[in-house]
């Protein structure tokens, strides 16, 4: 929905499925200028490669399940870097900034079941000054990235998809964990049975009474047969963790976090 006052230069730009879970997109075809974009209700919208969406607000929202996935770049109008001052992600809203994806913000605030995606191995230009992960707000890293600062709220979450290596963090000042708040890749490795350093028999959903344990730094536990085989550094495991065998084995803890401020829990 496309509303414009006379007062107004641009218009406002509202992204809004009624509630509806069906999927559909609003895809942008051409470069917009905006007064105030808001994502909403299921609402999703698209910014393909190529696509610029200036918008005059300091803040850009997206609540109540809102999604949008950017391939092209979203700014603040009127600053030199485009900067957003607050970019909300809230109430069960999905941000994506996918492959070519730009955005840039002083804080950027993920809460209440929303999560923010940065998808394996994109080149994308996430620019954030602080990253606020609150309650009931995920972060799903699975590629470089890097931010001014970082806080991790209680029942807040750090991770990776599952089966993905690109999980790479760069933190140039300070990062806070709270209590009941988690940066957390255990169970994130290769699927059971799967890596290259798996447990020999079966596993992923393939039951056995024949089991062994995966492999990350160390090699994996022996137990009916052979754990699989150690590979990568055992104090500093920055590679997938194997899978061991039965269907309820899933190892994990691959990634990398750098930290140059002070970092509190």
């Amino acid at each position: 929905m496309y509303l414009k006052s006379s007062e107004q230069p641009y218009g406002e730009l509202i992204v809004d499925n009624a509630g509806q879970d069906n999927q559909a997109t609003t895809p942008l075809l051409e470069s917009i200028g905006l007064d105030m974009l808001t994502v909403r209700n299921r609402g999703y919208l698209d910014v393909p490669s190529g696509i610029e969406v200036g918008v005059v607000t300091p803040a850009l929202a997206l609540h109540d399940a809102g999604e949008m996935i950017l391939h092209g770049r979203v700014f603040r109008t009127g600053t030199a870097n485009g900067e957003f001052d607050l970019v909300d992600v809230a109430t069960s809203s999905e941000l994506t900034v996918d492959q070519g994806g730009g955005l840039s913000a002083a804080e950027l605030r993920v809460s209440s079941l929303a999560s923010l995606a940065l998808p394996l191995n994109v080149v994308q230009s996430l620019a954030v000054d602080q990253l606020e992960l609150l309650s009931g707000g995920t972060f799903l890293l699975n590629t470089s990235a890097t931010f001014g600062g970082m806080h991790v709220a209680a029942d807040g979450l750090l991770t990776h998809a599952p089966g993905q290596a690109g999980f790479n963090l760069t933190v140039t000042g300070d990062m806070t964990v709270d209590a009941g708040g988690a940066v957390r890749v255990d169970g994130r490795g290769y699927a059971g049975a799967s890596g290259p350093g798996a447990g020999q028999s079966y596993g992923a959903g393939q039951g056995s009474a024949y089991a062994g344990g995966g492999a990350h730094g160390g090699g994996g536990g022996d137990a009916t047969v052979a754990g699989g085989t150690g590979y990568g550094s055992l104090p500093q495991p920055a590679e997938l963790g194997s899978g061991g065998t039965a269907s309820w084995n899933l190892a994990g803890l691959p990634g990398v976090i750098h930290e140059y401020g002070g970092a509190g829990a």
